[in-house]
């Protein structure tokens, strides 16, 4: 059981926003990862705007997401087995309620492993409308490199104020 949560970084948008939040050089040396984010779209012009994630500047189709969702009472699901980023939030876009966040927290075990890297991410979106998601998500990163990097990207830009900070977890 994990019981030593060490914060890596914590990166905050300026004015002006940012097109991505990026983590380099993460250390090797923790069992697994947790991963925090706050955020919302400065310029992506409607109520929800999706964030996502990618690891080592992996482009290819070597994510998989599997997505349920419940968005003012709807429950949905959504699944995509050859992706190129990993879906991580539905966050606000400039039409939603202002200066409402998202938070979202994904956590990925055994990323220095040789085996693929099975992740989990929960998200809430604020928004004070009818328009509010809720997701789970169950993904796959397939590949047998070591996790290095985290570059965070959304259909927009982050605003500013949009924050994320990385934690390395050691076992007992």
């Amino acid at each position: 059981m994990a019981n030593t949560y060490t914060l890596i970084s914590t990166l905050t948008v300026g004015s002006g926003g940012s097109s991505t939040i990026d983590f380099t050089s993460i250390p090797q040396t923790y069992n697994d990862l947790c991963l925090l984010v706050s955020g919302r779209d400065s310029t992506y012009g409607s109520a929800t705007s999706t964030a996502y994630a990618r690891f080592n500047n992996d482009s290819s189709t070597s994510y998989k997401n599997l997505w349920l969702f419940n968005n003012g009472g709807t429950a949905g699901s959504t699944k995509d087995l050859a992706a190129t980023v990993l879906l991580l939030a539905n966050q606000p876009g400039t039409s939603a309620t202002s200066n409402t966040f998202s938070n979202a927290l994904m956590y990925i075990p055994n990323y220095t492993s040789s085996n693929y890297k099975p992740i989990s991410v929960d998200n809430v979106m604020e928004n004070n409308s009818v328009t509010v998601y809720e997701t789970l998500l169950s993904g796959l990163w397939s590949s047998a490199s070591a996790i290095n990097r985290i570059t965070l990207s959304c259909d927009g830009a982050f605003a500013q104020y949009s924050s994320a900070s990385l934690y390395g977890i050691k076992s007992s």
